[in-house]
């Protein structure tokens, strides 16, 4: 079965920036729990390289993310590259949800930002691949926007 073809330029790019905006939210929300009574009792007021760890294991799985989401997009194409990529997320997002402990955390982490390693380093080439030349500029600048708008 084949993923319906959808020609609105605008619609695809709001679409596919759904990873920056996640990548937003998680850096975000983040540092916001940290903070919180919850967190502090759950994992026992983590510090030092452990707060480090789990603070850091998004950008690590990024780094993983967008080493293979070339030759990922390369073999599978863009689309469904990205498309790929949200079952990453809502893997890790899984996993975050069922932690028990530092480990299940940080290995969560780390699957989400395999998701946005690969969301950030190929939807600005999808939507360059879709857009026409003059609209370029500005689709472009959608993803950044969504980045933002999950920060807020």
């Amino acid at each position: 079965m084949e993923l319906p073809k959808i020609y609105n330029t605008y619609f695809l790019a709001i679409i596919s920036t759904v990873g920056g905006m996640l990548f937003g939210f998680d850096i975000s929300s983040m540092s916001a729990i940290i903070g919180t009574p919850q967190y502090v009792d759950y994992f026992d007021d983590p510090h030092g390289v452990v707060q480090g760890a789990i603070g850091s294991a998004l950008a690590a799985g990024s780094v993983v993310g967008a080493l293979f989401a070339g030759t990922l997009s390369d073999k599978i194409g863009r689309r469904d590259a990205v498309f790929s990529a949200c079952l990453w997320w809502l893997a890790g997002t899984a996993v975050q949800v069922a932690c028990n402990g530092y480990g299940m955390l940080i290995a969560g982490r780390i699957l989400n930002g395999v998701c946005v390693g690969i969301t950030s380093s190929q939807v600005p080439v999808y939507l360059a691949e879709i857009a026409k030349k003059e609209k370029r500029g500005s689709i472009i600048v959608i993803q950044q926007l969504a980045i933002e708008w999950g920060i807020l």
